[in-house]
């Protein structure tokens, strides 16, 4: 194979496919990183695991258990979401960097061969 050809197929070819891989693998590394699953499977679950057993029967500490209890699941909600939020804004952020990269490199050779000609045409002679 000539050696243009081989460059052209290396280049658009093999580091293209390279590109998406690594992609992907920030991606993936991203849920690891916030770990994704976990937090979707606790999303009702109390902050910090703080759950009051309830004891005794006074309406006043079945109130004030109650309360805690739904106030620390609240809590445990809004500081996942968060996290969830944190977790989507990197991910969206990871891929439109990913193919921002990859727009750049496929248009690269084309660019760099219209600034040569266009640097010619423009010389004064």
């Amino acid at each position: 194979m000539p050696i243009a050809l081989a460059y052209f197929y290396w280049y658009y070819f093999e580091r293209t496919k390279d590109i998406i891989r690594i992609t992907k693998g920030y991606v993936r590394y991203w849920a690891f990183f916030f770990s994704f699953k976990q937090t979707l499977r606790s999303l009702f679950a109390p902050w910090k695991m703080m759950d009051m057993p309830q004891k005794g029967s006074l309406m006043k500490e079945i109130f004030e258990t109650a309360f805690n209890n739904i106030f620390s699941r609240v809590m445990g909600l809004m500081m996942r979401t968060f996290l969830i939020g944190f977790f989507l804004a990197f991910e969206v952020a990871t891929i439109a960097i990913g193919i921002s990269f990859l727009v750049i490199w496929i248009l690269m050779p084309i660019i760099l061969i219209y600034i040569i000609i266009y640097s010619f045409t423009r010389i004064n002679v």
